[in-house]
């Protein structure tokens, strides 16, 4: 039996869901008097960027949004790429500005920043962190952390007067997904790598959303019934091996999902969860931020 039939645990298919809001944006799209066009500043040479960008225009043509994609060469400076982000923020036929992680610079929030908040669609800059932050119901939310709160709706998970725990204080998931929990009348924790007792916060947490980037950290022994468990982790770990003893690469979460499957009530899986709810997300807010 496939983890999608288990009929003990609720799965959170984000492929699913994405689809459903594909349709929804292309309608939308439809409705409009020109092609909204969404710009990504890039800087050859990362293949995983390329791989995301390619889905960033392959979803893009399918509800009719152009997708621009500035390459810029790989020795390319810190003010070129500041140059070519602000060249599309001085853009008056661009709708949204991207600028696609990983770079080759040390400091990336001073790219995140150079962003014109009002065309920031994946929601990095302070002034969207900060309006999120304020809980003033205004700001453009970071795309994953959108992404997330999404899907529990879909799957009429709660979040008002749940427990939450986080592990991650980034700036693309954990901070703003806090945020925008205790919004949503959540009490919410955040654990990251220096917090003591982690195991114990885990047990204890209604809801658990785990963006850490480490291969099966929650494992069967950590969870409990009746928890909603949001793996975003996203690692590549050798699989098994294949012609001339070469291993295969596969895609898992910071969730050991089938040891915790059967052990919580409701879980997403790695890959197929919150992966293909961000990219429907960051279309989400391109069309927001138009209107």
């Amino acid at each position: 039996m496939s983890y999608l039939q288990n009929m003990k645990t609720k799965i959170l298919d984000g492929k699913k869901l994405r689809e459903k809001i594909r349709i929804k944006l292309g309608q939308r799209v439809e409705g409009m008097r020109r092609t909204p066009v969404l710009a990504i500043v890039s800087v050859k040479g990362a293949d995983r960027s390329d791989v995301y960008i390619r889905e960033k225009i392959k979803f893009g043509a399918s509800i009719g949004v152009k997708v621009r994609n500035i390459v810029l060469p790989a020795d390319c400076s810190a003010s070129e790429l500041l140059d070519a982000i602000k060249a599309q923020n001085q853009d008056n036929t661009v709708d949204g500005v991207i600028v696609q992680m990983p770079l080759p610079f040390s400091d990336l929030r001073i790219f995140a920043n150079a962003v014109n908040p009002q065309k920031d669609v994946d929601g990095l800059t302070d002034v969207n962190l900060g309006k999120i932050l304020a809980g003033a119901g205004e700001g453009i939310l970071a795309a994953t952390a959108r992404g997330v709160i999404t899907l529990l709706r879909e799957y009429d998970e709660s979040v008002d007067g749940k427990k939450v725990l986080i592990i991650g204080r980034s700036t693309l998931v954990g901070r703003p997904l806090a945020a925008a929990m205790l919004a949503l009348n959540a009490t919410v924790t955040v654990a990251h790598s220096r917090t003591a007792n982690i195991r114990e916060e885990i047990r204890s947490a209604d809801i658990v959303v785990v963006a850490a980037g480490v291969p099966n950290l929650i494992r069967r022994e950590d969870v409990r019934s009746h928890q909603v468990i949001v793996d975003v982790g996203i690692s590549l770990v050798d699989g098994e091996k294949i012609e001339e003893e070469i291993p295969t690469k596969n895609v898992v979460g910071d969730v050991a999902f089938d040891e915790v499957r059967d052990s919580v009530s409701a879980i997403s899986p790695v890959p197929g969860g919150v992966g293909p709810m961000t990219v429907a997300s960051l279309f989400e807010n391109l069309l927001d931020a138009l209107r």
